[in-house]
C-alpha cells in the first residue's frame, strides 16, 4: 500500500494527527493502518526508502527556517505538514495530495520490519 493510501485510511479510522510521536505524526497514522508499529520510523522508512530523497519544500509545508523550494528529505516535509495538520493550517487531504506527488506509483512490498528489541529499548528511554 501507499503511503499516501496508508494515511487516509488511518485518517478514516479515527487516528488523529498529533506532531508528538512516531505514531500519530502522519506518517506514524499510516503506519499504524496498516497494522504496524512505526517506532524510530523504522517500519517507514523500511517500506518507504523514498522517504530519506529531498524534494524542494512546497509552500503549504514552509514556515520560517523551512522556506519553500529548499531541499529537504521527504520525511522532514510530512512532518513539518503534520504540525501544520494539528494545527489547522492545512488540511490532510493537501498533505496526502503533495505525497502522491512525490511517491513512487509502485511501493514494495517487503515483509514487516520492526525495530530490534534493543533498539525500542533505547528509543523508548530517550522519550
Amino acid at each position: 500500500m501507499r503511503l499516501s493510501e496508508a494515511i487516509m485510511l488511518g485518517s478514516t479510522m479515527g487516528l488523529k494527527v498529533q506532531n508528538t510521536s512516531w505514531r500519530s505524526c502522519l506518517i506514524g497514522i499510516g503506519i499504524s493502518a496498516i497494522g504496524k508499529d512505526n517506532i524510530g520510523n523504522v517500519e517507514a522508512l523500511a517500506r518507504y526508502p523514498w522517504l530519506n530523497q529531498s524534494y524542494e519544500v512546497p509552500s503549504i509545508a514552509a514556515s520560517g527556517w523551512f522556506a519553500a523550494g529548499k531541499p529537504y528529505q521527504a520525511r522532514s516535509i510530512i512532518t513539518e505538514m503534520a504540525t501544520k495538520v494539528e494545527l489547522g493550517e492545512i488540511t490532510i487531504e493537501q498533505a496526502v495530495d503533495w505525497i502522491r506527488s512525490v511517491e513512487p506509483r509502485e511501493e514494495p512490498c517487503p515483509e514487516s520490519v520492526q525495530a530490534e528489541p534493543s533498539l525500542a529499548t533505547d528509543l523508548a528511554q530517550v522519550r
